[in-house]
């Protein structure tokens, strides 16, 4: 507890992602673990976001009727958000400045640290919008030279390091949100209540709709299992797929729980979260043989190449052996605990603290 409130009020936390996504959840977890909300503040980039609920000190921008408002708040940030600029200047000799993602939009003061969770707009540029190209590239200038930052996985942290990372980099993983936990409820149960079928093997999708996500090859696979086999996606529909947007965690937990197999066939993840919330609501996971997700599954999940006929193999199998790949996931799982995720984000701190003699 002494820890907790060395750091609660000794940190300032800068947030451009609302809770939900990945990022957010990851961003409530640093919250969590510092004991206090007092110290995030987010950016709110965007009109869209202004009446959601969060946690800490939302900072408002300038929203013509025209936009959304993202685009003259980040190449304007320094003069609209100037109070705020401010403030963290007259303390950043006191406290660190945790940036919670690589596209929040740095101050170039002393004392900071930053999570990157992947390089994905300087890899894959035609998948991410020119500006964000462009802000991310201006950004890692800043945060490469930093003396010790954070990122979720060694795959991510040898990325960083061919790309020019100077400092300590830390890896840590991201935790799994509470909400997901397998549901004593009977599996067709919780089908009618989330309006599935009862008589189909049911495949689960969470992702966007980006080539690198790599759903072109999850169609196949579909293809290849043939009528017994629905899947139900959530993100943008594929073929005769269920689909479903913008839904709770508790709705998410029900559907891993509804389903029979969770499919995650990317060609390129910083971590890839859903297959760890997968494994914590006892679904078997089947993926991409990529490194990221050999090192997050630890052999929990079926891993196999890009082949859409060695995906359908694997399927079959998984839901053939569900109860040894239940059990596998839900080990794995416990790994990826709030409680680990606080007690080696105090000794990140420390160790930053010690760095910047605060």
């Amino acid at each position: 507890m002494e820890d907790n409130d060395k750091f609660a009020n000794r940190i300032i936390v800068i947030n451009d992602k609302l809770y939900g996504p990945s990022l957010g959840t990851l961003t409530e977890s640093i919250v969590n673990c510092t004991g206090s909300e007092n110290t995030l503040y987010t950016y709110i980039y965007d009109k869209s976001n202004i009446n959601k609920e969060i946690k800490g000190k939302k900072l408002l921008g300038v929203y013509p009727p025209i936009s959304s408002g993202w685009f003259i708040n980040t190449s304007f940030q320094d003069f609209i958000f100037r109070k705020f600029k401010k403030y963290v200047k007259e303390n950043s000799k006191t406290h660190l400045i945790h940036y919670t993602s690589q596209q929040v939009k740095p101050f170039h003061f002393q004392n900071s640290t930053v999570t990157v969770h992947d390089l994905v707009p300087l890899i894959f540029p035609e998948e991410t919008k020119k500006a964000v190209v462009k802000l991310t590239k201006k950004n890692i200038k800043f945060y490469r030279k930093l003396p010790i930052i954070l990122t979720v996985s060694n795959f991510i942290k040898n990325s960083l390091l061919d790309y020019g990372f100077e400092g300590q980099i830390h890896v840590i993983y991201q935790p799994v949100s509470k909400s997901y936990f397998p549901i004593e409820e009977a599996k067709d149960q919780l089908r009618k209540r989330m309006n599935l079928p009862l008589n189909k093997k049911l495949v689960l999708s969470v992702s966007a709709n980006y080539p690198r996500k790599n759903l072109k090859i999850m169609e196949e696979t579909m293809e290849v299992l043939g009528n017994d086999y629905l899947l139900v996606r959530v993100g943008t529909p594929i073929k005769n797929s269920i689909n479903f947007t913008n839904i709770s965690n508790e709705e998410l937990n029900m559907l891993y729980n509804a389903c029979d197999v969770f499919f995650m066939p990317s060609k390129y993840e910083g971590f890839g979260l859903p297959m760890t919330e997968a494994f914590a609501a006892g679904i078997p996971v089947v993926a991409s043989d990529i490194d990221v997700f050999k090192e997050v599954s630890n052999g929990s999940a079926l891993l196999c190449p890009q082949d859409s006929k060695l995906y359908a193999e694997s399927i079959i199998e998984a839901i053939n052996h569900n109860s040894e790949f239940r059990m596998k996931g839900l080990r794995r799982a416990a790994f990826f605990s709030n409680e680990n995720y606080c007690e080696q984000l105090r000794s990140f701190y420390k160790e930053a603290f010690k760095i910047y003699g605060l």
